[in-house]
């Protein structure tokens, strides 16, 4: 029994040795030093020149290199934006200035370039049309078939186109498709005639005349030849 007693201790003494043995070496600290962090410098020479690079100008506005005319654009352009920005303007304010800035816009272009501003508000009325807007209010005593005879005659095609479509109305009121009467319209005229078979070339005549009399625009052989065509397919549809 003693025998045993002492190996027992003998261990117990020996496995304490190994705990706080291998307790102290673990908890020494180490001796390595920490490491010192390196600064780095931009190169000041290759900063001024990304500076100045135009490709890595993100946030910073390019020079001006727009003309006067550019510059007075976009002017105008944040007039208009400040007038919208404005909490107390009513819409119709933002509107009658939006459409007075541009026709003053319009007013100084064709100023600009030559144009006589004066002929968009008014057409020359020498011409022979106060008097067939007095023979629009008698279809009924107007001899068309003379009339664009001496518009032919007279090389005024103007006319004649004018004469083929107040034949077309007087035909279309004698059937009494439409109710023809002074001072009407010719959408009104189109709106009312519900004969399908008539009511295509009457609309096809009636684009060439408004196209010739109230476009101001020159009229040809070509233009009355055509308003002729659709005339004679009116007068078959109408027997």
């Amino acid at each position: 029994m003693p025998s045993c007693t002492n190996h027992c201790r003998l261990w117990g003494l020996l496995l304490w040795c190994l705990l706080w043995g291998g307790g102290k070496v673990g908890a020494q600290p180490t001796d390595v030093p920490p490491a010192t962090p390196e600064i780095r410098h931009f190169d000041p020479a290759k900063r001024d020149v990304f500076l100045h690079d135009r490709d890595f100008r993100y946030d910073r506005q390019a020079p001006p290199t727009a003309g006067w005319w550019e510059r007075f654009l976009h002017w105008l352009y944040r007039q208009i934006a400040k007038v919208f920005q404005y909490e107390g303007s009513g819409f119709l304010f933002r509107l009658l200035v939006y459409v007075g800035a541009a026709a003053l816009l319009v007013y100084v272009v064709l100023r600009v370039i030559g144009t006589d501003v004066s002929g968009l508000f008014y057409r020359n009325r020498a011409s022979g049309q106060v008097k067939f807007e007095v023979m629009e209010e008698n279809i009924h005593a107007v001899d068309f078939e003379k009339e664009v005879a001496d518009a032919l005659a007279a090389q005024d095609f103007r006319r004649a186109v004018r004469m083929r479509y107040l034949h077309a109305l007087k035909l279309l009121t004698d059937r009494g498709l439409i109710r023809w009467q002074p001072g009407k319209t010719n959408q009104e005229y189109d709106s009312e005639l519900a004969h399908a078979a008539v009511r295509q070339p009457f609309h096809d005549l009636r684009t060439v005349y408004e196209y010739a009399w109230y476009g101001d625009f020159p009229v040809g052989a070509s233009g009355f030849e055509r308003a002729g065509r659709l005339f004679q397919q009116l007068q078959q549809q109408l027997r």
